[in-house]
């Protein structure tokens, strides 16, 4: 397994008209086993540029830590906030200078320029930027994402339509790999309104004027009792749950073994003195 496999990951940025949305996976895993469910792996830089970083996690903190410090910098010294390209080009400055020991790690970064123009890119560990005009993805995941994206992306989406087009997109997309998944955390950044949606996509969070379908999660969960349940739940776009139901294994086990005994045919004492 690959180093920046170790921890799995999942990110997708997208561009729509003047907006732009990003969002990843909550999964921290060490290889097949998960270590935390709300593991945060988008950074805001300030409020018109975002920063996700995938693979290896200790170095995705450790490489976020440095940026922050480096454009705290840069606004003492200029007094403005660094530009969506200016950022980019900085990360991959900053990468390069580690090439012969680098971070394992891909960033994701996105953001709004000059007119609000979104502004999407990734790189790999030493800096090597790739340009896109409609969405780059990153991680584990990133071969499932770019199927799902090719197939749900449109040109000039709205807001609420490219908020739900990513959300579709990932939790679509992480459900066909295993080192990624447990819901998502999504932030749609556009001149008006901003979204974000966090456990599964189906809270928005912020200004919003219309309703998004509902999202559906079904989640393992180990109760205080030691007995392991499985919840689904369907929530709607405000965040209230409209249903919910638990059934512990051990019930449905339970009633799977009695109604097989029931169902068992008897033996007569003549058939077992034979």
């Amino acid at each position: 397994m690959s180093i920046f496999e170790y921890n799995g990951s999942a990110l997708v940025a997208m561009v729509g008209k003047n907006c732009f949305a990003i969002a990843s996976d909550r999964r921290l895993g060490v290889q097949l086993q998960t270590i935390a469910t709300d593991f945060q792996r988008i950074s805001k830089i300030h409020d018109r540029v975002f920063l996700g970083l995938s693979g290896l996690a200790t170095d995705a903190q450790t490489l976020y830590q440095r940026l922050v410090f480096r454009h705290k910098l840069y606004q003492l010294r200029e007094e403005r906030d660094m530009k969506p390209e200016t950022f980019a080009n900085h990360v991959s400055a900053l990468l390069y200078e580690k090439r012969f020991g680098p971070y394992f790690c891909q960033p994701v970064i996105a953001g709004l320029g000059d007119e609000d123009k979104p502004f999407i890119c990734t790189m790999d560990s030493i800096g090597a930027k790739e340009l896109a005009k409609d969405f780059v993805v990153a991680g584990t995941a990133s071969e499932s994402l770019y199927g799902a994206c090719e197939s749900m992306f449109k040109e000039d989406m709205e807001p609420e339509e490219l908020f739900e087009t990513v959300s579709q997109a990932l939790l679509s997309s992480v459900d066909r790999d295993c080192l990624s998944g447990w819901g998502g955390h999504h932030t749609n950044r556009s001149k008006g309104k901003n979204l974000e949606g966090k456990d599964g996509l189906s809270e928005a969070k912020g200004s919003q004027d219309s309703c998004f379908p509902d999202y559906k999660t079904s989640v393992p969960l180990f109760s205080s009792d030691g007995i392991w349940a499985y919840e689904s739940t369907i929530r709607q776009a405000d965040g209230q749950v409209r249903w919910q139901i638990c059934w512990p294994l051990t019930r449905i086990i339970a009633y799977y073994l009695v109604g097989r005994h029931l169902a068992a045919p008897s033996r007569s004492s003549s058939e077992c003195d034979h």
